[in-house]
């Protein structure tokens, strides 16, 4: 008994011990987060000269564990802790079936990618690689790199943090990576009324170890104001969610979507209300009230019954535990969001592979490589995939589509290329270019691209034909430089397009552009050529990189994209991304959900698109408003002024009344005794001297009726009424210059005129005596 008492001793004693040295031989780092202190770990990748460093964090809680009442509701923030937390092991794996896995992943793949396999609710958590040795930092704040925020993809039912090491993309790069833990099917995504539960929970994980970032990320020597978030797949449309959400403005800065976006089919829950209504049946947590409902949902059954439940609902209902629009952080539909231009209209990057949509084809068909696919078999698989989406028009889509698709097909090779080809512009191909066009369209910057280069070491189990390219999935490994440091046997090609990528998306994160990439790639290492070629340009020339691989942006009117191969020269941008195909799907087809079917589709790609017409007629009717209400404020002025004017013209028409008044009047004379019987020498003068004396009675009425007359005249504005007298003074008085008229030529009335009439006889007479 004493001798197993004392080997046990030492057995305890030795493990201690190797511990201890373990712990020694390790270098840890210490950093104090606003949740509490956390111990990463720093490694040494031997890449880079000289050799590079990485401090990496693992498992780091960003919410509480959402077990318990926690279950199915938004995420809450960590109540934090008091020791310090050991981050150097990855954190358990979201619920999921992980047994998929293993069937589909090539053992080295899933050797490099998957280090454990336990799976809980407990999940919450996040990754951190930095590339620098932050032991050696008093105050690691001051770096201020470069964010980058990835999410993993596998339909928002699969996948985890771990299968994505973000070391040789963060040493590639010089920027920090982080690699998010977020719930995923039934877990994330149920959404019930009645239970008063609003779904969405996966991609508020994602809101929240954004907001996390925000606060702490700065500790580990990252900028919280320069956040890229990318992501491939189900990660790539939460990107694209996450732009279209008011909820993430300002958390990031730039987005980059790898085959996936907000507006692919199927991206969201067709019937969350019936999803969620069997389910609880299923269950037997039928209550009396939403309240009871959901604590039985919550409380009362076990996790992995409710995984195997949920499947089966999902099966029989033909949907999935995907996003739903909820009003919250799903605003709306996601293509009439986008149509409105009210999200955040950051950089962004979107790309497809050539051959995404192969992995569907092996879903929908299960067909072993030696079975052929008929007609018939295009037909009904075109007809089952588009009628969700165009149910009422089913009909008309389904077989216009056949049509585009089976033009000079001959063979069974053909046949399952043109089936690819569909799945791919279906599902993801149109709906990425659509939203790429929707989004330049506003004027931020975006970048379209392909990838289609073929692995030259097989990732999947599965057998890929000869016709595929690249399949879904397929860029990842080459974005996070598993080609080239993990993956053995792959070709210097494989090695080149890895860290070509790996600095294109990394340069975008630092300056949201990817304007100079191409001077990047002058060499890959030390003494090795660089990795864009071409046979009439000198390798070793800066300066004619300018016209090789060069990246520029999508507009309408270049429409450029890029495409990756291991062959990157001067020919890799291309203009009008299959622009027949993008036509016929985002023009033609989209056109007939309303059910009228319109114009077929043209040759090429209408240029702008509707959508893009009605962006930019929104644009201009601001300026267009202006322009109206200046106008009328221009007529109104213009009236006034008429009116003033018209005015002061009616006031100068009335003012010859006084003047015609003073004509009756007699001159003046400097003769103090000058009387009204005063016979002047004029012949005037004696007029005005016998009508002043008239005593005749009915003289004096007639000049008085002729004076009422002249006025009456006078108001009714007749030019008859005024004579002007031509005569000249007699007895040796001239008249003055033509300019400065006497009183004798001044504005005579008729009365004066008839007057002089009369008496010229009589003055003549006198005259002769």
């Amino acid at each position: 008994m004493y001798n197993v008492a004392s080997t046990v001793l030492y057995l305890l004693v030795f493990l201690t011990t190797a511990v201890s040295v373990t712990w020694a031989l390790k270098d840890y780092v210490i950093i104090a987060t606003n949740s509490g202190q956390v111990r990463g770990e720093v490694v040494e990748k031997g890449v880079g000269q000289p050799k590079a460093y990485i401090s990496q964090f693992l498992g780091l809680p960003y919410a509480a564990p959402p077990i318990g009442h926690l279950r199915f509701r938004p995420p809450v923030p960590h109540l934090g802790w008091n020791r310090i937390m050991d981050v150097v092991e990855h954190g358990n794996i979201c619920p999921q079936n992980t047994t998929l896995w293993k069937q589909r992943m090539n053992p080295e793949v899933f050797k490099a990618r998957i280090q454990h396999n336990f799976t809980s609710e407990d999940c919450l958590f996040l990754d951190i690689y930095v590339p620098r040795n932050l032991k050696k930092w008093v105050n690691p704040a001051e770096l201020k790199l470069p964010v980058m925020v990835y999410f993993h993809g596998g339909g928002f039912q699969q996948g985890s943090s771990m299968m994505y090491g973000g070391h040789w993309l963060a040493m590639e790069g010089d920027v920090i990576i982080v690699v998010v833990n977020y719930r995923l099917g039934v877990l994330g995504f149920l959404s019930s009324e009645y239970a008063n539960m609003g779904g969405n929970f996966g991609l508020l994980d994602q809101l929240r170890s954004l907001e996390w970032l925000k606060d702490n990320i700065g500790h580990f020597g990252g900028d919280s104001n320069q956040v890229t978030i990318f992501g491939q797949g189900a990660g790539g449309a939460s990107v694209s969610f996450h732009v279209l959400s008011p909820r993430s403005k300002t958390l990031f800065h730039r987005s980059i979507s790898q085959s996936g976006v907000a507006l692919m089919p199927n991206i969201t829950q067709y019937n969350s209300t019936l999803m969620a209504r069997t389910l609880t049946e299923r269950l037997n947590c039928t209550r009396n009230t939403s309240i009871e409902e959901a604590d039985c949902l919550r409380l009362e059954v076990d996790v992995k019954v409710l995984l195997n439940i949920s499947r089966q609902v999902a099966e029989e209902l033909n949907d999935q535990w995907l996003p739903v629009i909820d009003g919250d952080f799903i605003i709306g539909d996601p293509l009439s969001t986008f149509h409105t231009l009210s999200y955040n209209l950051v950089p962004y990057v979107i790309g497809v592979n050539s051959h995404d949509g192969f992995p569907v084809y092996e879903n929908k068909l299960n067909l072993k490589p030696e079975e052929e696919v008929t007609q018939k078999i295009l037909a009904d698989t075109i007809r089952d995939t588009v009628k969700r989406d165009y149910e009422e028009v089913v009909d008309k889509v389904s077989k216009v589509t056949e049509m585009e698709y089976s033009t000079c097909v001959q063979n069974d090779t053909q046949r399952k290329a043109a089936l690819v080809d569909f799945l791919t512009d279906y599902t993801i191909g149109a709906p990425s270019y659509l939203a790429a066009t929707l989004h330049r369209v506003t004027g931020a910057v975006t970048y379209f691209y392909e990838f289609s280069q073929r692995p030259s070491y097989k990732l999947t189990n599965e057998s890929i034909p000869s016709f595929v390219q690249a399949s879904h999935a397929d860029e990842n490994d080459y974005v996070f430089g598993y080609m080239k440091y993990v993956i053995q046997n792959t070709t210097a090609e494989d090695h080149e397009l890895s860290v070509a990528m790996m600095r294109a998306w990394t340069r975008f994160a630092k300056t949201k552009s990817m304007d100079g990439w191409e001077e990047s790639l002058l060499a890959v290492e030390p003494g090795k050529d660089p990795l864009v070629k071409s046979n009439d340009l000198d390798k070793t020339s800066p300066g004619n990189l300018q016209n090789r691989a060069k990246w520029e942006k999508l507009t309408a009117k270049n429409e450029n994209y890029f495409v990756f191969t291991t062959d990157l020269n001067e020919h890799s941008s291309h203009k009008k991304y299959r622009h027949v195909q993008m036509a016929f799907w985002n023009n033609y087809i989209l056109s007939m959900r309303d059910g009228v079917c319109r114009a077929p589709p043209p040759v090429i790609a209408p240029n702008p698109l509707a959508a893009e017409l009605a962006a930019a007629n929104t644009s201009r009717t601001v300026l267009i408003v202006f322009l109206i209400l200046f106008i009328i404020l221009l007529v109104v002025i213009i009236l006034v002024l008429c009116w003033i004017r018209y005015k002061k013209k009616n006031k100068k028409d009335e003012d010859p009344k006084r003047e015609f008044s003073k004509a009756f009047e007699p001159p003046e004379s400097s003769d103090p005794n000058h009387r009204g019987n005063h016979v002047d020498s004029s012949p005037r003068g004696s007029d005005r001297a016998d009508d002043s004396d008239s005593d005749d009675p009915e003289e004096g009425k007639g000049g008085k009726a002729r004076l009422l007359a002249f006025r009456d005249c006078v108001r009714q504005k007749t030019s008859a009424c005024f004579t002007c007298s031509n005569e000249e003074e007699s007895d040796g008085i001239h008249s003055k210059a033509d300019d400065e008229p006497t009183e004798n030529h001044r504005l005579r009335s008729p009365i004066e005129v008839e007057t002089d009439e009369e008496t010229k006889p009589m003055t003549n007479h006198a005259t002769d005596v």
